[in-house]
Order: C-alpha cells, then sequence, then structure tokens
C-alpha cells in the first residue's frame, strides 16, 4: 500500500525545526497505483464501524477533496471527504449557506445551471443534487471509482470519468437518466500528496476535454489522444501524440493543447476542425511540473503550464518559444480569467501571468493552496491545502494585483481539525485535546463524553499537558511561542506565557511546580513557575539541537521530568546527546553522550534510572541518574526503530516500542538486559506505549492494509476507526483516549472486567463563533450561532483571563445573532468568549493600532 510506504518513508524523515514532511509524486497511467492503495483507511471508513468522536463543532468540514464555483459565480462547493458532506459558501458574503449531507465519501464536483454533479468514489455511485434546494434529484450507480466531472457547455450532460474501470459515465441532466457507458476512456491517478503532521492525502486525476458538445478529448498518457463521440461512444478521431498527458481547449474552442508529459515536456497545439497538428513547442531543460493542468488563452495561441525545478512557463505558438518563470515557483494548480487574458499559478506564490505581455503582473505570498478553481465569470478563485489547512481561500485577481480576502471553514464556526496530542486530567474528569490544524484546543468531560469547550490557542498547537490536581492545563502554541494556562474549570485562558522559539513538547513536575517545554527552533527549554493566572518563564536553558521525527505523524524530541522532579532530561536528538538539567539551579548538569537520535526517555520509579531510545541508531543506552556524575551504563542493539519507551511499575522494568518490528521488548533497569520480547507482527507498526499503575501493558499499534489500527491491553485488543497516533491513559478511571488526526477523532477506551468499551464523544449543544475582522481595528462583529435558546453571555478577555469588556449577555432564540464590539481597547492579542448553553467556545482576537 503506498500509505505504507509514505508512513515507512516518514518514519526516517527528521527535521530540527519541526516543520512538517511533504511527499508530492506524479504518477504515469501505467503504475497501477489507485486512490485506495493511496488512502486506504479512509475507502474503509466507508463500513459501519466507524465511530465519529469529534473534537469541534458538528457540522464539521473535514478531509477537502474537490471544490467548484456554481456557474453563476455566486456560491463555491467543496466535497468534505472524511465528513461525508458538502459545504456551499456564498462567495459574497465569504459565509456558510448550508451543508448537504450525503451516503458516501464525496469525491469530484462539478456544477451546471441547475445542478451539482457529485462523484462518489467508494460507493461506485453519481449524485445530482438541485442547486436551489440543496435536495437529491437523482443518483446513479456507475462505475468503479469515479472520480472527475465535466459538464457540457448547453449544461444538459455531465461526464463522469471512473478509474478502476476505464469508463465515463453519461449523464442527461435534462431528463435525469443515464445516457450510456463509454468504455475504453483512459483515466488514471495522475498525482497524489501527504502531510506528515495531520495525516492528509489528497488526489488528482487525469482530466479531459468536452469539445462542443459533440466530443471529448482525452490523453492515453501513452502515445495517442482520443476524441470518443457523445453521441456514440465511439473513437471519432485518433491524433499521434507522445505521452500525452492532459488537455486544454482555447477559449474561442478553435484548437486544443496537449501537454506530452516527455523530458523536456512538450505542448502541442491541436486545429479542431481538421484534427493536424498545428505546432509543437518543447520547453527544453524541463518536465511537467506540480500539475499538468494547462491554462489556454483566447485563440490557442499561448498557454501556461507548471513545469519541474520550482519554475513555470508559457509558452508562444506563434514565436515558437517558451518563457520562464522562477518567481512563480512550480504551481500546484493552473486556472485561466474568463476572459482568457490571464493565468493563475496556484502555489504559497499565488501568480497572475499576462497572455499578452508575457510577464507576471501580480503576486501574493503566504498561502500554500494545491487545489483550487477559478470563477467561469469574475476573477475571482478559490483554493485550499488539503494537507494543512481545512479552510477555503478567497482572491481576486486582476492584470495589476493579486488579492487575498480571507479564508472561510469548510464546516462549522468552530472546528476540531487534526487532533494531534490528548492529555486526560488524573482524577478522570476531564480531557484536553490538541487540535494543530484548527489551532485550538477541546475540553471534554470524560463522566459525559461531550467536547464542553473549545478554545483557540494559535497556530499549530501541539503537546498539551495536566497538573497533578487536573486544574491546570498547558498548552504549547508552537507559532506564538508560547504556552497557554487554562483554568480546566473555568475553561478559559488564564495566562499566555511567552518561551523559546516553537515550543512542542511539555513536562509537568509532580509537585505541579513548573512546566518543562521543549522549544524546538531556539534549542532551548523553558522552565515555567504553574501559578494560575500569575504563570511566568523562570528561565530558559540551552539543551542542544531538538527536533522531530515523522514517524506516527511527528515525535518531538523528548523532554521529561524526574518523579522525585530533582532532575529533568531533555534528548538532544540532533547532538547525539542527552542533557541532564538539575531542576534546582535550572542548569544542565551532565551531558551524555548516547546512540544516533535519542528521541524519548523514561524514568525508573524511583528516578535513579533513565532509558533513552536512540530512533536512528537502533538502540537503547541506560543512565544512571546523579546529578553531575550521572553516566551512560551502556548502549545496546535494540531492533528496527526504538521509538517510545515507558516504566512498568510492577515489574520494576523498562518496555520499549519498536515501530518498525513491531514489538515491545522488556529491559532490565539493573543490567540493561533485554528479558522478554511481546510480539506484535500480526497487528502492526508499535506507535505508543503505556503501563497502568497494576501493570497492565497498553499498546497502540498503526494500521497495516486490511488490518486497523488497534489499542491493546495485554492480550486483548480493539479495533479503532482511524489511524491514532498517540494516546493518554487515566489510571483512576481506567480510561485511555487516542488521537486520530486523519479524521479528526478523539477515540475514548473504557476498560472493565469485561474488555473494552469504546466511546463515542458528543459535541452536541456547542455554540458557534466566528469574529471579523481579525486582526482589525476600530469595531468587530462577533457573528453567535445558538442550538438552543437561553441564556448566554460574550466576553472579551485578555490572555490573563480578565474581562476587559462584557459585550452582550441576555436571553436569545436558537439560531444565528450579530453582535458588534466597538473595541477601544489597546492592541494586542484578546480571547472572545461565548458561553451558552453550558458550553464555552473562544476565539482569538489581533486588535491592531
Amino acid at each position: 500500500m503506498i500509505s505504507l510506504l509514505l508512513c515507512a518513508l516518514a518514519a526516517s524523515v527528521t527535521s530540527p525545526d519541526g516543520e512538517p514532511f511533504e511527499h508530492f509524486e506524479t504518477l504515469d497511467p501505467g503504475s497501477g497505483v489507485t486512490a485506495d492503495q493511496v488512502i486506504p483507511f479512509l475507502a474503509s471508513v466507508d463500513a459501519d464501524t466507524v465511530v465519529d468522536v469529534e473534537p469541534g463543532v458538528i457540522p464539521e468540514g473535514d478531509y477537502l477533496m474537490d471544490i467548484a464555483f456554481t456557474t453563476d459565480g455566486s456560491k463555491v462547493l467543496v466535497c468534505n471527504y472524511m465528513t461525508r458532506n458538502v459545504t456551499v459558501m456564498d462567495w459574497a458574503s465569504m459565509s456558510i449557506d448550508t451543508t448537504v449531507g450525503g451516503d458516501g465519501l464525496p469525491g469530484g464536483i462539478a456544477c451546471s445551471d441547475q445542478y451539482a454533479v457529485i462523484a462518489v468514489p467508494f460507493s461506485d455511485r453519481i449524485d445530482v443534487y438541485e442547486l436551489s434546494d440543496a435536495s437529491l434529484a437523482a443518483s446513479f450507480p456507475c462505475g468503479e471509482q469515479p472520480w472527475e466531472i465535466r459538464i457540457s457547455g448547453d449544461g444538459g450532460h455531465a461526464f463522469v470519468s471512473c478509474d478502476i474501470d476505464d469508463v465515463c459515465e453519461v449523464i442527461d441532466l435534462n431528463t435525469l437518466t443515464h445516457e450510456r457507458t463509454i468504455t475504453g476512456f483512459p483515466v488514471w491517478l495522475s498525482s497524489y500528496g501527504w502531510g506528515s503532521e495531520a495525516n492528509r492525502f489528497y488526489t488528482v486525476f487525469s482530466g479531459f476535454e468536452i469539445v462542443g458538445d459533440s466530443l471529448i478529448a482525452v490523453g492515453t498518457g501513452d502515445d495517442q489522444l482520443l476524441f470518443f463521440s457523445t453521441a456514440t461512444g465511439a473513437v471519432a478521431e485518433t491524433v499521434d501524440i507522445p505521452e500525452c498527458a492532459s488537455v486544454a481547449i482555447s477559449g474561442d474552442g478553435t484548437t486544443l493543447i496537449a501537454l506530452s508529459a516527455t523530458d523536456p515536456v512538450m505542448l502541442h497545439r491541436v486545429d479542431l476542425s481538421t484534427f493536424g497538428i498545428l505546432n509543437s513547442v518543447a520547453v527544453t531543460g524541463y518536465t511537467s511540473g506540480m500539475t499538468r493542468d494547462i491554462a489556454v488563452n483566447q485563440d490557442g495561441t499561448k498557454a501556461f503550464i507548471s513545469t519541474s525545478s520550482n519554475t513555470s512557463h508559457l509558452v508562444d505558438f506563434v514565436d515558437m518559444e517558451a518563457v520562464t518563470f522562477t518567481g512563480t515557483y512550480s504551481a500546484f494548480w493552473v486556472g485561466v480569467s474568463p476572459d482568457r487574458s490571464l493565468a493563475v499559478s496556484g502555489q504559497y506564490r499565488y501568480s497572475i501571468i499576462d497572455f499578452a505581455t508575457e510577464t507576471m503582473v501580480a503576486q501574493h505570498q503566504g498561502n500554500s493552496q494545491y487545489i483550487g478553481c477559478v470563477s467561469p465569470v469574475a476573477n475571482h478563485t478559490a483554493s485550499y491545502a488539503p494537507t494543512t489547512h481545512e479552510g477555503v481561500y478567497f482572491y481576486t485577481f486582476d492584470g495589476s494585483s493579486a488579492n487575498y480576502l480571507g479564508d472561510v471553514m469548510s464546516g462549522s464556526q468552530v472546528e476540531g481539525d487534526g487532533t494531534r496530542r490528548v492529555a486526560i486530567a488524573p482524577d478522570g474528569t476531564v480531557a484536553l485535546v490538541s487540535n494543530t490544524m484548527s489551532d485550538n484546543v477541546s475540553i471534554v468531560d470524560m463522566g459525559t463524553l461531550e467536547t464542553t469547550a473549545v478554545i483557540e490557542i494559535g497556530d499549530r498547537v501541539q503537546d498539551v499537558a495536566v497538573t497533578g490536581d487536573s486544574q491546570w492545563g498547558v498548552v504549547c502554541g508552537f507559532n506564538s511561542n508560547s504556552v497557554m494556562i487554562i483554568d480546566l474549570d473555568a475553561e478559559a485562558i488564564v495566562a499566555n506565557v511567552p518561551t523559546g522559539n516553537r515550543p512542542s513538547v511539555v513536562s509537568i513536575s509532580p509537585d505541579d511546580a513548573f512546566a518543562f517545554v521543549g522549544n524546538i527552533t531556539s534549542n532551548t527549554v523553558s522552565v515555567v513557575a504553574l501559578a494560575g493566572a500569575s504563570s511566568y518563564e523562570v528561565a530558559e536553558i540551552p539543551c542542544g539541537v531538538i527536533g522531530v521525527v515523522w514517524a506516527a505523524c511527528g515525535v518531538s524530541s523528548d523532554v521529561r521530568v524526574s518523579p522525585t522532579g530533582e532532575y529533568c532530561l531533555v534528548a538532544a536528538s540532533f547532538d547525539d546527546r542527552v542533557k541532564v538539567i538539575d531542576t534546582s539551579t535550572n542548569t544542565v548538569v551532565a551531558d551524555l553522550t548516547v546512540g544516533d537520535f535519542p528521541l524519548q526517555t523514561a524514568f525508573s520509579s524511583d528516578g535513579a534510572r533513565a532509558l533513552v531510545t536512540n530512533y536512528l541508531g537502533d538502540t537503547y543506552s541506560l543512565i544512571e541518574i546523579d546529578g553531575a556524575s550521572s553516566s551512560v551504563v551502556g548502549t545496546w542493539p535494540a531492533g528496527d526503530g526504538p521509538l517510545r519507551v515507558a516504566w512498568d511499575p510492577v515489574t520494576g522494568q523498562f518496555g520499549m516500542g519498536l515501530y518498525s518490528d513491531r514489538q515491545v521488548k522488556m529491559v532490565d533497569p539493573a543490567t540493561g538486559d533485554i528479558t522478554a520480547t511481546h510480539s506484535y507482527t500480526a497487528h502492526g507498526a508499535v506507535v505508543d506505549l503505556e503501563f497502568s499503575d497494576d501493570g497492565n501493558r497498553l499498546v497502540l499499534t498503526g494500521p497495516d492494509g486490511a488490518v486497523p489500527c488497534r489499542m491493546h491491553l495485554d492480550g486483548e485488543y480493539e479495533d479503532l476507526s482511524g489511524s491514532a497516533v498517540y494516546f493518554d491513559y487515566c489510571d483512576q478511571t481506567q480510561t485511555s483516549m487516542a488521537a486520530v488526526p486523519g479524521p479528526d477523532y478523539a477515540i475514548c477506551l473504557e476498560y472493565s472486567l469485561q474488555g473494552f468499551a469504546e466511546g463515542v464523544i458528543s459535541v452536541s449543544w456547542m455554540p458557534g463563533l466566528s469574529v471579523s475582522p481579525n486582526p482589525g481595528t476600530g469595531s468587530f462583529s462577533f457573528d453567535v450561532f445558538l442550538p438552543a435558546g437561553g441564556p448566554f453571555s460574550i466576553g472579551v478577555y485578555d490572555l490573563g483571563g480578565r474581562l476587559v469588556s462584557g459585550a452582550a449577555s441576555g436571553t436569545l432564540e436558537a439560531g444565528n445573532h450579530l453582535f458588534s464590539w466597538d473595541g477601544g481597547v489597546p492592541a494586542g492579542v484578546y480571547a472572545v468568549r461565548v458561553d451558552a448553553c453550558g458550553r464555552t467556545v473562544s476565539k482569538l482576537l489581533t486588535v491592531c493600532d
């Protein structure tokens, strides 16, 4: 499976700055790779085993798969694959009109004047929805895995290509009937991408074009361009073009441009009246880039494409030359303005190319984007980055400007996306869940299994921890360079403590007095005194080069406080050393050489010994802890991929989880000898490991083909509905919670004498909140959704938890309500908080000078 190969590839990728590993691959038609090989865990979710444990507010819009404008440009429709729905966004107001639920996982989408046509690839079905009321108008069985959709120029027919069967289904939209199946229709997975942190994949399929409503033009990927008759389904014309991978039609419909995915890449101009090749231009020194899509001008004399070596090219068929653009980088998606005068290059560098002057006339930098579309009636685009963000970026453009308007989340106003880490309070009452893509944390009531609060933290929230008294939560704000202190009773941020750059991992001292925070970019450990709203940074200690290995969607260099609180160990992974910090002086008192890439650490119960997994060296090191006299007892072979380590308080041994060897090995703390090996070869990679107070061995294993992700307790196991990457266990309640970033779940499992019981966390009655402008000056608007009528309050708080303005309060009916707030506070970051229906939601607001 491709997904397993990518996970294996990421398992050896390290990052000293914490930047996620992104993988992109282009494919030829003979590769044999299909979407279910790339995203098998998503395909299997069609079974009735899914437990949707949402840390956000339903309806969420998770795992964006395709996007399209309506024909009048007034709406943007987004297919949300994992949440099985389609979000309808209003362009003018940049807001969500409605969310349409469906049966199955939506893939491709296209619109006629009256209908939205949606491919449901793993149900082998095509759904047609009425745009006026979002009702299902018709549904058609089809070939296996439908993906790409085109609508005829008159809006009367939809053409849907199906990957596995290599067919094109023709749907009559006037009569809502299946007209025919065109066989021998070439379609293949053209490219795919994967992001390591949120475990997100995306797919792009080969396309085709409708020629004058009577023909379908499609490249075979080999050496032919085929024209199928829409009336009969037979091949009407054939043109010999080497490695023909994509096609596009000129604005006037007279010519077709075909791309040869050769080295160098070539473009061919075909006369649609004679089906002869007018001319061909090779882009010498370059191959095709991140996309094989083509933007063509009005008369077909010029075309814009993505090319290799971080470039794009404009091909002029009159002058028979290609203009190189290095400032655009290699486009991930390509579009063209409605009047065919401008090409759009979609990338982090969103660029506008003027066909007439053959120059880049505008650019905006700031939003990575891999998929996008252009309005058919205006210079508007909608785009997204499926591996890192679940919002849609809105842009306008013209011959001199590229204007970013903002983004609209694809689900509710409060999303919980990219579930990364969980921490259960020691008393088992609540859990804290970090959501790295939606930049927030969720508070879950473990008694009722309900999400009771969603609190915005900042860009790429990472690790979370809860104090031993179950009162305070500590959250690492990766790109905000601070940790947030959350009062778990009040469900509010009470302190924002600046730290070093990119805090990613946190460990709390046993007396709850301090949090030790590993800062990846600054390579320091921040010592934060925990005193509620008065929390502050005591010291920042250089610790050597720390970072991340992208096994299991990212495991950071460990920072771990001893059970006695006397010492803190830091795995300086890129230095192959372990630092021993004396917590009484906050200084490094010992600097120990261990194996290659020390990653995770664990202490014995008395704090006298520690075990370190040396991940890249496939070894482990045993350390004698004695302040400045600390020493390495020895370093021994571990097996393939020693990732996690934990202490078993009953046997008095360390347990070491081997990611690649699928084993847990027990290690004697006195001698370093391996005393036992527990095999998980029938399951998957050992992702995480803990021991309960009574010595139960809890192991999380990843998926392996048809074998799902599993949570093990000694000899028992429970299948999980997604690929979990981390879990926490509470001895008080004998409950574990696992973070599942791909489908954005937090799965709760309770152990009893009868075995595991899987719990579903409810997000009912959660209010919604959006804030605009943000950032902004002057007055602000708060759009609040109440799921039920009753008392409510809106307050603006500083990040010390102090109320600076009571924006509104009272009693309201259920529904959406808009409030204005005149600001009047100093520039800075504030938390806008809504309390209603027994729930809390807060979002950060930046007030500018």
